[in-house]
């Protein structure tokens, strides 16, 4: 190994920790791309101290001189020492993936993890220890409502409202589709929403797939519909049960994370407002099927911008006007039920 690689992995941590601790420090809205990129060069010029103090051990220098002297380094070997050649390359690259996770992408990470892992404590509540499950979820909304106030409390000192702390680095993009925006009336209605605006409609088309396309979605369906026969065919229910909690546990985040890191712009105590309660009944109106709820939310979230579009007008009551969603869903839900009664009794008939 030469010794140029010793000075060039030591500039490259050195470097490296410079940045990363500016960024740390300096607060601007380079602090995240400064972080990402200073922790990659950091991480290169680590991986090239780290192979430069093992080839420079006497046993190991003796040993890599005489493998080169005898020219016995195999296909796989010389496979092995490029891929080892590039490692620090591999850092770098590593690093500036980082630098494109800006602290935005880690919020939403973050709040897929943990709604994936409040839905497996929901599961474990109702499989495991048997509670109803209705019960479970209330149980744990109300422990979300009061335990991201006291973490909020714990390590910002506020209790309410995170306008404070928010940066734009912190929020999701808008994006704006080329030539579609420019199109009248239907411009405004497509283009110019959150990323996780359009995510949302894929994720319904990457639900459908795995609901109906794939041996995982076959299962959930099976276990849903009836466990005891997918349990008599070798299915294992409570596993199966444990994804679909841990899916939708996760896709609940997103919404979550939506709602706080566009939509308010912040967190706020009553950010949501019973829109999961609204999910619900979007969910119980789409029958369970992907299509039909994201159609009943669509329904749902036009009733909501209805109520904020006539929430300025004169002439209407603002009590009134914030009514019109939960109106709409209760309507909706009559509707539903009284579609689903009038199908069982011609099935019966």
């Amino acid at each position: 190994m030469k010794k140029s690689n010793l000075w060039c992995g030591l500039a490259y941590a050195l470097l490296g920790l410079a940045i990363l601790l500016a960024g740390l420090v300096w607060e601007t809205r380079l602090s995240s791309l400064m972080v990402g990129f200073g922790a990659g060069m950091l991480g290169s010029g680590a991986i090239q101290l780290v192979r430069y103090r093992k080839w420079t051990r006497p046993e190991n220098a003796e040993a890599y001189r005489a493998k080169l002297e005898e020219e016995q380094i195999d296909l796989r070997d010389e496979r092995k020492a490029m891929l080892r050649d590039r490692s620090g390359r591999y850092a770098w690259l590593l690093g500036m993936g980082l630098c494109a996770l800006s602290i935005m992408v880690f919020g939403v990470l973050g709040a897929l993890v943990v709604g994936a892992f409040l839905g497996l404590i929901m599961g474990f509540f109702a499989l495991k220890l048997k509670t109803d499950i209705i019960l479970a979820g209330i149980a744990i909304n109300l422990m979300g409502g009061g335990g991201t106030i006291f973490l909020l409390y714990l390590f910002t000192g506020l209790k309410g409202n995170t306008a404070s702390l928010t940066t734009p680095s912190m929020l999701t993009p808008r994006i704006n589709i080329p030539l579609v925006q420019d199109i009248p009336v239907l411009g405004p209605i497509l283009s110019g929403h959150s990323i996780l605006t359009y995510v949302a409609f894929l994720l319904v088309l990457l639900v459908w797939v795995l609901l109906y396309k794939t041996a995982t979605g076959l299962r959930i369906r099976a276990v849903g519909e009836n466990p005891n026969a997918a349990d008599s065919v070798g299915v294992s229910v409570l596993k199966i049960q444990y994804i679909a909690l841990a899916i939708s546990g996760a896709l609940s985040g997103l919404g979550g994370a939506y709602m706080s890191m566009y939509y308010s712009q912040s967190w706020n105590t009553g950010i949501i407002a019973g829109r999961g309660f609204i999910a619900l009944a979007a969910q119980a109106m789409g029958q369970g099927e992907p299509v039909g709820a994201m159609l009943s939310s669509l329904l749902f979230g036009f009733a909501s911008a209805l109520g904020n579009k006539m929430e300025g007008m004169p002439g209407f009551s603002s009590y009134l006007v914030a009514a019109i969603p939960y109106a709409v869903t209760i309507i909706g839900l009559v509707l539903y039920a009284a579609a689903t009664i009038k199908r069982i009794k011609k099935t019966r008939k």
